[in-house]
């Protein structure tokens, strides 16, 4: 009896059921919802392969945004009824990019001189725990201002690389300008 199988399981033969017939086109609702790590990670290798292999089209739909940026392709964004935004993953990190920047010395001071010049600065502990600066990339020439700036104060630049943005990033952000927030694409 199908009652009697674990999460994954049941949610395994509704995928079977779903694609027994071989579809165009099929639509999973939360189809990782109460999994376990190991039973969400097989689904989600289940979905790709229906996808890459079989050519069957799907549509998925969750709030685990990590799914969503493993398996599609695409993504719609809806909030309240209403579409926020509609684009290719693909596209989503190079929109209003950052980079995170790490000097030896006065951080702080580095990022109020970078602010003097109008760019956007705010501080961060990603890495290790260090102090870095997440600088808004908007313009090709805030490379040349952080270069610059290092050498004119003479402190060393550590790094300077990119910071992609997550599928959380982009929801929180157009989600709060669809809502008439300021944010925006962050």
């Amino acid at each position: 009896m199908i009652k009697g199988f674990s999460t994954g399981m049941r949610q395994r033969v509704k995928l079977a059921q779903a694609i027994v017939h071989d579809p165009d086109l099929v639509f999973l609702d939360e189809p990782t919802a109460g999994m376990d790590p190991k039973g969400r990670e097989e689904m989600l290798e289940l979905v790709e392969r229906i996808y890459r292999n079989l050519g069957i089209a799907v549509v998925f739909s969750s709030h685990i945004l990590e799914d969503i940026e493993r398996v599609c392709d695409y993504v719609v964004i809806l909030d309240g009824g209403k579409l926020v935004t509609s684009r290719p993953l693909g596209s989503m990190d190079v929109i209003g990019g950052e980079v995170v920047v790490r000097i030896d010395g006065d951080a702080a001071g580095f990022a109020n001189a970078l602010r003097q010049q109008g760019v956007t600065v705010r501080m961060g502990h990603l890495d290790l725990g260090r102090d870095e600066m997440i600088v808004e990339v908007h313009e090709e020439h805030v490379y040349d201002l952080v270069r610059d700036l290092a050498v004119a104060t003479g402190a060393p630049l550590r790094s300077l690389r990119g910071r992609s943005r997550t599928l959380e990033d982009i929801y929180l952000g157009d989600v709060e300008a669809a809502r008439g927030g300021t944010d925006g694409d962050r």
